[in-house]
């Protein structure tokens, strides 16, 4: 497990937050953030690209390996980068939404002002199975998103 840095522990529980239309998120109204519930490494690599809070699963395949690694990612082409732009700046609403799901991607800030500018927003060093589930996130909540990717 490489990236992972825990900057805060919060002490709610995966019930008592709000549902969402996507079953692997709820929403905490406490601080106004989704929270992905996470049981892959994989997963866990997305969120922590994006800077998502996440839930931990019970039944996760992950906190056993800490300290275990193959060394795949200095293999040549193992990591990519995505790249994410868009056509159009997208309406105060929708970027309100997407703030929730891609909150590194659309963080009001500077990432958001260059993508409203057209330019592309860099996710860095993505491995194969966390670049799969993030295109296909991107793809099925942010279609109107170009997104490409490119070896490191």
């Amino acid at each position: 497990m490489t990236h992972c840095h825990l900057s805060f522990v919060c002490g709610k529980k995966w019930d008592d937050l709000a549902a969402t239309p996507e079953a692997s998120a709820r929403y905490c109204n406490d601080c106004g953030k989704n929270v992905f519930k996470i049981k892959t490494e994989a997963q866990l690599s997305v969120a922590t690209a994006l800077r998502r809070c996440v839930a931990i699963a019970d039944d996760n395949d992950f906190i056993s390996a800490i300290g275990e690694s193959t060394f795949e990612w200095l293999e040549p082409g193992y990591l990519h980068d995505v790249l994410v732009g868009t056509a159009h700046p997208l309406s105060a609403p929708r970027a309100d939404l997407l703030r929730r799901f891609f909150p590194m991607i659309f963080d009001a800030g500077p990432n958001e002002r260059t993508l409203n500018d057209g330019g592309l927003v860099k996710i860095e060093n993505v491995g194969p199975a966390a670049r799969e589930i993030l295109l296909c996130e991107l793809a099925s909540l942010a279609p109107e998103l170009n997104v490409a990717t490119k070896e490191v």
